[in-house]
């Protein structure tokens, strides 16, 4: 959002997919995390296995979103580097749903984090 506080234009689908975006976000958080009831202990291995699916279904969306926007609407390249690493972390969340070692979903979340990290790391001069 950062990158575009300068426009003088905001077109209706760009503010329609951030906001389903933001509820993506949303829906993808509240899946994972479990309900808490007092006095209750949660094994949050089985939690996950429970959710995997649903939670990396989500995280699936999030990736898709912006691509199809990008493509269909605005024009853009299938090739360009955002939309070949949104394929990348795509790729990710589908494994997230069809391999169940703990291992491996461990290792999704570092792999998700650092183009996360990455970003903030390159952007960060321009958000002061």
């Amino acid at each position: 959002l950062w990158t575009m506080h300068g426009q003088k234009e905001f077109p209706v689908w760009k503010l329609l997919t951030m906001m389903i975006t933001a509820a993506l976000i949303f829906v993808a958080s509240r899946i994972l995390v479990p309900e808490l009831t007092q006095g209750n202990t949660v094994d949050l291995r089985e939690h996950l296995s429970q959710v995997r699916k649903p939670f990396f279904a989500t995280l699936s969306l999030i990736c898709i979103l912006p691509v199809l926007r990008g493509l269909l609407v605005e024009g853009g390249s299938p090739f360009d580097l955002w939309n070949m690493s949104r394929g990348f972390m795509l790729a990710f969340a589908v494994s997230g749903m069809f391999i169940k070692q703990h291992a491996w979903l461990a290792w999704l979340a570092v792999l998700w984090g650092l183009p996360l990290l990455g970003g903030l790391l390159l952007f960060w001069g321009s958000l002061k």
